[in-house]
């Protein structure tokens, strides 16, 4: 006689196999740290803080961007952040005393609302930026102008520009 899988189930006490159960894992006497903590003068911290060339990981390997992005969990982050930044719509304010509005006449509008160069739209625009400011910590854009206005922002090359104070 052939039972039914709901007959079955309840014969074998709704359990899914006959086997005997494996323990969940050791039994833990405290609590578990899943880091380490550094002294400032640590000489670990200060290499990994360090960055030349990319951080030594635990395994002794240096990690640089061209690694961390083969990582295909901090690949997807950096896309989803860089992605959703490039979204956002930027708003040019005007304010008159204590109201503000959209600056919609202003030169600027167009150029980050639509188009900021010829071969970026907006959004790559955005993205690109941000993809910078994580890597880089900053992300820096040439003016272009014509009879005075700003008429496109041209992406300057990662790492080539050196910020002065003068």
């Amino acid at each position: 006689m052939a039972l039914s899988p709901d007959d079955y189930r309840r014969a074998s006490g709704f359990r899914r196999s006959m086997a005997p159960r494996a323990s969940a894992g050791p039994a833990l006497s405290g609590p578990i740290v899943a880091y380490d903590t550094h002294s400032l003068s640590d000489p670990a911290l200060l290499e990994m803080m360090r960055g030349d060339g990319g951080r030594v990981g635990v395994t002794g390997i240096a990690v640089n961007e061209r690694l961390a992005l083969r990582n295909s969990t901090f690949f997807r982050a950096t896309a989803l952040q860089c992605g959703s930044m490039g979204m956002l719509p930027i708003h040019l304010r005007r304010r008159d005393g204590r109201n503000s509005e959209k600056a919609t006449d202003h030169p600027l509008f167009n150029v980050l609302h639509r188009k900021p160069n010829d071969f970026q739209t907006a959004s790559r625009f955005k993205s690109y930026m941000q993809l910078c400011a994580l890597f880089d910590g900053n992300a820096y854009a040439l003016k272009i102008k014509s009879r005075g206005a700003i008429r496109q922002l041209v992406p300057l090359p990662r790492r080539r520009v050196k910020p002065r104070l003068t």
